[in-house]
């Protein structure tokens, strides 16, 4: 009885942990729904529009895994061949090409089948999604306005900068009293 009851329960957390990822677009479909005020022709067709974006994307993010993977195996060789690395590089990048294009391309397929009205208020909610995350992550994504590393490149800036004014580090230090005059030859005639 007790296994039974853990294997329901791992069962119950496992769909647990997948729904949100898969539910999270229909979640996000029925709030623009309402307020775009779509029929229900329009809901259906983005539907469709939505899972098979999905399904591609989940095979293209599978690929690209398996690019990367191939390209590192080539790095970690002792004298990796150029021409294999450079190909396998080369498929990398087509494949993150595919992946955002394939996003754009979803889209712009979205907005044709709103109206002209519709389409106008989708692209207001969105211009506002974007805002409210720069808000939140600040300009330059999630780790600020500096960024993750451009933070501690700040750092060590404003550090240099301290240790200057005090005298204690490299750079053009003003001395903090007059250096004292020094005694005039006396030239030997």
């Amino acid at each position: 009885m007790k296994r039974m009851m853990t294997t329901v329960m791992a069962l119950c957390l496992g769909l647990v942990l997948l729904l949100p990822q898969q539910a999270s677009a229909q979640r996000w479909l029925l709030r623009v729904a309402d307020k775009l005020n779509l029929t229900e022709a329009q809901q259906t067709k983005i539907k469709t529009l939505v899972y098979n974006m999905q399904r591609d994307n989940i095979r293209a993010k599978a690929a690209l895994q398996l690019a990367r993977l191939d390209l590192k195996q080539l790095l970690d060789q002792h004298r990796p061949d150029l021409k294999k690395v450079k190909a396998a590089a080369e498929k990398v990048g087509k494949l993150e090409v595919q992946r955002k294009t394939s996003r754009i391309l979803m889209f712009v397929k979205i907005k044709a089948v709103l109206t002209a009205q519709q389409a106008k208020q989708w692209t207001k909610i969105q211009r506002q999604r974007r805002m409210k995350r720069r808000r939140r992550w600040g300009r330059r994504g999630r780790w600020g306005r500096r960024g993750r590393r451009g933070m501690w490149r700040h750092r060590r800036r404003q550090m240099r900068r301290k240790r200057r004014m005090r005298g204690m580090g490299g750079g053009m230090d003003m001395p903090k009293e007059p250096a004292p005059k020094m005694p005039e030859p006396e030239n030997k005639k």
